[in-house]
């Protein structure tokens, strides 16, 4: 866990969380098409985990 100092700081920290979604999106669309959920869903656990982690991060400083 680290704290978020600045805006600049929480922009690159939301830009990495959104990119790392979006590059997942296209793994997540494949393992759609092939049917392999357990897979889909630790996916998305992980990046709800991610996301989760550094918005609680952010109000813990606001």
């Amino acid at each position: 866990m680290f704290i978020i100092r600045n805006s600049k700081q929480f922009q690159l920290i939301f830009m990495h969380c959104y990119l790392y979604i979006l590059s997942n999106g296209k793994m997540l669309k494949k393992m759609i098409e092939k049917r392999d959920i357990p897979w889909l869903e630790e996916l998305v656990l992980n990046a709800v985990r991610l996301l989760k982690s550094w918005w609680n991060t952010l109000i813990i400083r606001l």
